[in-house]
């Protein structure tokens, strides 16, 4: 029986589920050719050329003895093949099909990267009959068609040339490694068997004999799975922030430093800073690097009491600054140290209670009360072990500023204590610096809880297309479970009528529904649009 069903299952794997690579594309019979280096005057500058002239054009521009041995650098005098004229002395690299990057047979000319050389040598490319520029992302789009990699892959790839920070690149090598196509191909291979399992339950249980336990097992295994697919969606949005990037917002009254922190995290005048209150009054975003994570800051107008603004412009500026902070995955809350000495009457030995009150009455006061689960204030005490608010994703660092102009020594340390009562608490020098270790340290572990370590843990969802094929096919799992265990109660119980019985047949389409949209993830099901949605945004020559 087993074999009827391993043979079900190879032929929905074929007939059903799978697309040839082969299919329809197309620019698939042209040969292009591009710049794959970045643009600009450099060392060296790549030309690639692919498709089914590549051997033509090698011997045209260079000669026939590269084609002799595959896979070298060689160097050789190339010409323009209509006027004869020396382009460049330069190396050549023959790639024959189908192992090369798009699977099609390439050259490649490593010129000198002078801005006369490229274009003499695109020129020439030009005016040969059959070559056509490529578009942007060609290259990576026909090596997809010929099976090199699938679309996990080629958005891993897409991750990596826009790759600015360490975990960024850690994570698009990861993906382009195949840890994702592994993943879901597996999961779609566990669908597929137990849709086989179905179909031959279907097929065959009237006429032979078949064990009893291949529903039951069924069943197990679809739980399983839908609990694997479960877990990765709920993830925290790892991915997803590595790749574009954790958002903070800078908060807090009119001139208590938030300018100068932003400038302090960028190491450069990104924002105006004035001693008159309210410069700020649109948000200003800037993109930084901190510890290989990439956090995307903004900086915020100066909230304060709604009745005390007059100004149309400021009030736009402070509902920007809220608005912004309730989107935001880290709060960065500025206080002024004298404002808040002058309003707690804080003294050398001064309960830590009196903090915690301030800093509540505080959050209180910008109306920043309901962002914390309901809690105004989220102190993390040292007796916690973390700076982590694992209740909730939206963390917060409490930024104590401008403590360079406290003169009171002993004042000045009894507020340094507070970064080793709190954790979430940093006192902070925008003007000299005192402080910024501390910030940053604290920042970095902020990001790698919300971003992970793609080194040393499971697969994370990066692509939100991803995320909706998967809560896709996640429903279609949960609903057979539902509809498969109404139909058992319904066979266990006779006074049921027929028709409310659900259909085992009608069952087994949510498994098909399920293995298309993991296909749809990987490409194994796939449109020309979703191709162009994807591919579009690699450069061109990649």
């Amino acid at each position: 029986m087993f074999q009827k069903v391993r043979a079900i299952c190879k032929s929905f794997a074929c007939r059903e589920f799978n697309v040839d690579l082969s299919r329809s594309y197309s620019a698939v019979g042209r040969t292009i050719f591009a710049l794959s280096s970045g643009r600009g005057k450099s060392g060296v500058a790549v030309v690639r050329v692919s498709g089914s002239q590549s051997r033509v054009v090698l011997s045209a521009i260079a000669d026939e003895t590269c084609l002799r041995k595959p896979r070298f650098a060689q160097l050789r005098t190339l010409r323009d093949p209509q006027s004869n004229d020396i382009l460049d002395k330069a190396i050549v690299i023959w790639f024959p099909g189908p192992k090369s990057f798009t699977g099609e047979d390439i050259c490649e000319f490593q010129v000198h990267g002078g801005l006369a050389v490229v274009s003499g040598l695109l020129h020439a490319l030009g005016k040969m009959p059959g070559l056509y520029p490529a578009d942007p992302g060609e290259f990576s789009k026909r090596a997809f068609f010929n099976g090199s990699m699938d679309l996990t892959e080629a958005e891993g790839l897409a991750d990596l040339i826009h790759a600015e920070t360490e975990m960024q690149r850690k994570q698009a090598l990861h993906q382009m490694g195949g840890s994702l196509h592994i993943l879901y191909n597996r999961w779609r291979t566990v669908l597929l068997q137990n849709l086989a399992h179905v179909e031959a339950y279907i097929d065959f249980s009237e006429d032979e004999n078949i064990e009893d336990d291949v529903m039951a097992n069924v069943i197990d295994s679809l739980r399983k799975l839908s609990q694997e697919v479960e877990t990765h969606l709920t993830d925290g949005r790892r991915g997803q922030r590595l790749r574009d990037g954790v958002q903070a917002t800078i908060v807090g009254e009119p001139n208590v430093g938030k300018s100068s922190l932003l400038n302090l995290l960028c190491d450069r005048p990104a924002a105006i800073v004035t001693a008159i209150a309210g410069t700020t009054r649109d948000v200003v975003e800037q993109y930084i690097n901190i510890g290989g994570y990439p956090l995307s800051i903004a900086d915020t107008a100066g909230i304060r009491g709604e009745s005390t603004v007059n100004d149309v412009v400021e009030k736009e500026g402070i509902a920007r600054a809220k608005q912004y902070a309730k989107s935001a995955d880290v709060i960065l809350l500025v206080i002024d140290s004298e404002t808040f000495l002058s309003a707690s009457k804080w003294q050398e030995h001064q309960d830590i209670l009196t903090f915690q009150e301030f800093v509540k009455s505080h959050m209180l006061q910008l109306g920043l009360k309901d962002f914390f689960n309901g809690q105004p204030c989220i102190l993390k005490s040292n007796q916690e072990g973390s700076i982590i608010d694992s209740d909730t994703q939206l963390q917060c660092l409490i930024i104590m500023s401008k403590i360079d102009l406290i003169m009171d020594e002993s004042i000045k340390k009894s507020l340094n204590k507070l970064q080793t009562q709190f954790l979430n608490v940093v006192v902070l020098s925008c003007l000299n610096g005192d402080g910024l270790p501390a910030l940053l340290q604290k920042l970095e572990s902020i990001l790698e809880y919300l971003c992970g370590n793609p080194s040393q843990e499971s697969p994370a969802l990066s692509q939100v297309r991803h995320q909706h094929h998967l809560i896709d096919c996640l429903e279609n799992i949960q609903d057979y479970l539902k509809k498969t265990s109404y139909l058992s109660e319904a066979q266990k119980n006779a006074s049921l009528e027929g028709s409310q019985i659900t259909d085992l047949a009608i069952c087994a389409e949510d498994l098909r529904r399920a293995v298309q949209h993991l296909g749809k993830i990987t490409g194994h099901v796939t449109t020309e649009q979703i191709l162009d949605v994807i591919f579009r945004d690699f450069c061109i020559g990649k």
